[in-house]
């Protein structure tokens, strides 16, 4: 998934990837060393779950957006990621253009 994802954004020409994380931890490691405008996140991830990884992330760089992508997509998911410092939730089974309108969003309320 993480490949596909990388690809997506590698042919939008207006958006850059400035880093990956194989796991929750890593990715709270690289939000914090590389300072991005948006991250990405699974709920579903090794060491540290997407919503764990989420609120750590918010605690330390509170105005990094992060949007989580999820199969688990339904109400209570979504009540909780907001609750832990997401910004949007966006399921897997919507397009690849409808996350990508979704990081654009995130990224025009960034700015």
């Amino acid at each position: 998934m993480r490949r596909a994802l990388r690809t997506l954004m590698d042919l939008q020409h207006d958006l850059e990837v400035c880093g990956e994380a194989g796991d929750g931890l890593e990715g709270v490691e690289k939000a914090l060393a590389l300072s991005p405008d948006l991250v990405l996140l699974d709920l579903s991830m090794p060491v540290m779950n997407g919503l764990q990884a989420a609120r750590e992330i918010h605690r330390l760089r509170p105005n990094v957006r992060i949007l989580m992508y999820t199969t688990f997509c339904n109400s209570h998911v979504e009540r909780e990621a907001l609750a832990m410092g997401a910004s949007a939730v966006v399921s897997k089974s919507e397009s690849a253009e409808s996350l990508c309108v979704s990081i654009r969003g995130l990224l025009q309320t960034a700015g």
